[in-house]
């Protein structure tokens, strides 16, 4: 089973499978910096979840700064979007260059990946639409997946997250699909269990929502 919070500018998720926290870090305790033992300790449970296109599309000197800035504090997990739009912009033709610069940085600094699997490429949705719409074909999204796990898994990435926030309108549109969603997240788990049987598949965090009467937005219980 699986958990995920969201709050404002930071983000926790958490799986009872591996117990990871992803979270910005906060060292300052009783205003005393924590102990060296304390950080370490802390640190293989805490990391960071930035606005991934700073990390996507971020010039080298920055992509390199901010990652610093993350493997200093202690930190050990790194959470961002594998984006699929970016990555596959045409079916078929892939381009992993924005996602290896970050995944390189990352292992370098020692910081383990949770890759976010998302958001929908303009070929594999309706025209007009946005990339927060759910592809047309299921499959085309399985069968990135399938080639991300395919990459990284022997890379030593085992972390993915299936998309992010579905009950929210903002992320899933035109509006939340509870259904929809379960077959993507169904879906994913096997193709990546197939190929990567130790990888931890997460359900994608949830916003912080009521239910509104037009659908838009579900509440996470």
């Amino acid at each position: 089973m699986n958990y995920a919070i969201l709050r404002r500018g930071r983000r926790l998720v958490l799986t009872a499978t591996v117990g990871l926290l992803v979270t910005a870090m906060i060292w300052s305790v009783g205003g005393r910096t924590a102990s060296a033992s304390g950080s370490a300790t802390i640190g293989q449970r805490a990391g960071f979840a930035p606005t991934s296109w700073m990390l996507l599309w971020g010039s080298n000197t920055d992509v390199a700064r901010d990652l610093d800035a993350a493997a200093a504090t202690g930190a050990k997990l790194l959470r961002f979007d594998f984006d699929w739009q970016s990555a596959e912009p045409s079916k078929g033709s892939y381009n992993w260059s924005y996602i290896d610069r970050v995944v390189n940085g990352a292992k370098a600094r020692g910081l383990s990946v949770l890759g976010t699997i998302a958001y929908t490429p303009a070929w594999a949705r309706p025209s007009g639409t946005t990339d927060k719409v759910p592809p047309t074909n299921l499959g085309d999204y399985v069968n990135f997946v399938r080639a991300v796990v395919n990459r990284y898994a022997p890379q030593g990435l085992h972390q993915w997250e299936i998309w992010n926030e579905p009950n929210i309108v903002q992320f899933w549109q035109p509006k939340p699909d509870p259904a929809n969603y379960t077959s993507m997240l169904k879906q994913s788990y096997a193709a990546i269990k197939a190929i990567d049987p130790s990888a931890t598949v997460v359900s994608a965090g949830l916003a912080p929502a009521g239910d509104s009467s037009d659908g838009q937005y579900v509440s996470p219980r």
